[in-house]
């Protein structure tokens, strides 16, 4: 898990750099997240960092089904860095691409194209680089069409 209140971004890159090696040391292990914190109700932190940070949550139930359906709760984070803040977002989208492991030879366009966003998405956890997401643009595009036809 990453976001908690007071962790540094070295420590939340090194969270994603360590999930990732795991990976690289056993390509069988399941890795579920890392999963970016999200303020409950009712969780033992909840009435402290919504009075300290002056977070306002949803208060009704359609409220919280927009709040997290539309992933407004990965914004709405404040006591985590600025830059975790403006990039978590693509930050998992990168992880969940750089965790994919294609036994698929790269015998077809498709294949290379897919494994060249996974090596680029590896590289950019590592170096947790994400400005200009050219790779994730290509991606978005690429997929759209294939929905359209």
């Amino acid at each position: 898990m990453v976001g908690l209140e007071n962790e540094t971004m070295d420590e939340i890159i090194n969270t994603y750099r360590f999930c990732l090696e795991l990976i690289d040391i056993n390509p069988n292990v399941d890795i579920a997240g890392p999963f970016i914190f999200r303020l409950y109700p009712g969780s033992l932190i909840y009435d402290r960092l919504v009075n300290f940070y002056n977070v306002n949550n949803p208060e009704t139930l359609d409220e919280w089904i927009i709040f997290l359906k539309e992933e407004i709760s990965f914004t709405k984070i404040p006591w985590t860095p600025n830059k975790f803040q403006r990039n978590n977002h693509i930050i998992q989208i990168y992880f969940d691409l750089a965790s994919i492991r294609s036994k698929n030879k790269i015998k077809t366009f498709k294949n290379l194209i897919y494994h060249i966003i996974i090596k680029t998405a590896k590289i950019r956890i590592k170096y947790f680089g994400f400005s200009f997401p050219f790779e994730y643009w290509l991606l978005t595009w690429y997929l759209s069409r294939q929905t359209q036809k």
